[in-house]
């Protein structure tokens, strides 16, 4: 949905998860949110939260862009991407040092008991 008044020029946003967003641009903007209305998008900009929820209420639009079809993956499907395209993709690196992973159990924990119950908590 869009509203492009001349002197009030807004739309809204639907994101997959949770309600509508109602957004402000500039005139600047009007073209590109006239071309991306009915296709997945990333706005960025200057939000307004609602308070005690922390929740958007409203976000000026600074900048708009297009995003992949979500209909059934549609774009990425056949894509094949590597490891690599696909780390790069995710914004995740390399593990270098092991000892990150340490901590996660304590030493003095039976892992057996430990997956033991886990198994025992999906049942």
């Amino acid at each position: 949905m869009a509203d492009f008044k001349q002197e009030e020029l807004k739309c809204r946003i639907d994101p997959p998860i949770g309600i509508s967003i109602t957004c402000a641009f500039d005139q600047d903007r009007a073209n590109d949110i006239y071309e991306l209305l009915r296709k997945p998008v990333r706005a960025k900009g200057e939000a307004t939260l609602k308070p005690y929820t922390d929740r958007i209420e409203w976000i000026h639009i600074d900048e708009i862009t297009p995003l992949p079809s979500l209909h059934l993956g549609e774009g990425n499907f056949f894509a094949n991407p590597s490891i690599e395209e696909l780390a790069a993709l995710q914004k995740v690196a390399p593990l270098k040092d092991i000892s990150a992973l340490s901590g996660g159990i304590l030493d003095d924990e039976d892992i057996d008991e430990l997956v033991e119950g886990i198994y025992a908590a999906r049942k």
